[in-house]
């Protein structure tokens, strides 16, 4: 009977152990799970404020774009006119340039003319 309950105490102390072991793992499965959720928890909130960061990015480089290319047309166009009128402004200047010079040969002319009237009088 001594040999019977020495074993039962052996089985009994090996069954705490083990119930022991297996409570002391079940807690650290549930502590790792825990932490692992909060981890994947805190993971996705920050995904979430990347992708709401790499959102307005986008909205912003898509704005300076077309503002970008709105400015570069208008640019294209003021410099078109400024061509034009720089293409007008440079003929009227050799046209007025054209008048001076003949202008001045006229006004030669009429000096020369003054002059020999002069002479013819005295």
């Amino acid at each position: 009977m001594l040999q019977f309950e020495e074993r039962e105490r052996k089985f009994i102390s090996e069954i705490e152990r083990l119930r022991t072991h297996l409570l002391k793992m079940e807690e650290s499965y549930t502590n790792d799970l825990i932490a692992a959720e909060d981890r994947e928890k805190s993971l996705r909130n920050q995904l979430a404020q990347l992708e709401d960061s790499n959102h307005a990015q986008n909205e912003l480089i898509q704005q300076l774009n077309t503002s970008g290319e709105q400015s570069k047309q208008m640019l294209a166009t003021e410099l078109g006119t400024l061509k034009y009128e720089y293409t007008k402004l440079e003929a009227l200047n050799t046209n007025l340039n054209n008048q001076l010079q003949y202008q001045m040969k006229c006004s030669q002319n009429l000096q020369n003319v003054l002059e020999q009237f002069k002479r013819g009088k005295k």
